[in-house]
């Protein structure tokens, strides 16, 4: 098939598929396991397809695990491209005690880019929020990416939710302390939009226009920053919440054309 049948295939299935099942079979991926780059233990999913042109590595946000962007399982396998999906340290079923909101999740980027280029063809990147600024944290480049709705700053972030819980200035000082001592990351230093400008592989960024967490000067900030190689989007939806069909046309789209 070329392009064009290809994303027709990819139409007719999201416009066709049952109304009472929004997922995937279970029995079309197998459990993996294999060390992040400190010999921590990553466990996910992985969806073979005969064939393969590629493989998509696919990185979930904060406090949610492997089964966040599940459904492009069928879309990508229409596009002939294999599917990672992993659960990052201390989420899921993989190991760990501590998160660390994308800083050491960039070594589980790594990890897991590294064990999808063992197979044939390109691997590639889709992250969602805390997975999206762990790729751009890990300062390794796939083939290609698409990275929704990171964060700019882990500093603007914290406090932004701590606006949004109504925390006040002294109890989001505390956090920081808190967490700088748990995690031992400095958290003025974490700014994943600082690698937008050096990208120099096919990035697709998308943002949501509903996002509380991620607001208009963020998204701004990020338009600014692109790099030639990159390309930008937004959707509407919340945060978490814009997965729907448009979303998995347009990101099918990108991947077509940029993962094999």
């Amino acid at each position: 098939m070329d392009v064009h049948d290809r994303i027709g295939a990819l139409a007719a299935w999201i416009v066709t598929r049952p109304a009472r099942r929004w997922f995937f079979d279970r029995a079309d991926v197998r459990e993996v396991d294999f060390p992040s780059e400190d010999g921590l233990l990553l466990r996910g999913w992985f969806a073979d397809v005969p064939g393969a042109r590629g493989t998509v590595v696919l990185g979930h946000g904060y406090r949610d695990d492997r089964r966040q962007l599940a459904a492009m399982i069928p879309a990508l396998a229409v596009l002939g491209l294999r599917a990672l999906l992993i659960d990052f340290r201390a989420h899921g079923r993989s190991a760990g005690s501590r998160i660390t909101i994308g800083v050491e999740e960039a070594r589980d980027v790594r990890a897991s880019l590294a064990w999808a280029r063992k197979l044939s063809g390109p691997a590639s990147y889709l992250g969602f929020s805390m997975g999206a600024a762990a790729y751009l944290l890990c300062r390794e480049e796939a083939h290609c990416a698409v990275i929704d709705s990171p964060y700019d700053t882990l500093e603007h972030a914290i406090e932004v939710r701590g606006r949004f819980v109504r925390a006040s200035a002294s109890l989001v000082d505390a956090f920081r302390r808190a967490k700088r001592a748990r995690t031992e990351v400095t958290i003025e230093q974490i700014h994943p939009i600082a690698a937008v400008p050096t990208l120099a592989r096919p990035t697709l960024f998308v943002f949501a226009r509903g996002d509380r967490w991620i607001g208009p000067e963020v998204r701004g900030r990020y338009q600014a920053a692109l790099s030639p190689s990159c390309e930008y989007t937004e959707v509407d939806g919340p945060h978490d919440g814009h997965f729907d069909a448009g979303w998995i046309v347009r990101v099918a789209r990108f991947l077509e054309a940029h993962a094999t």
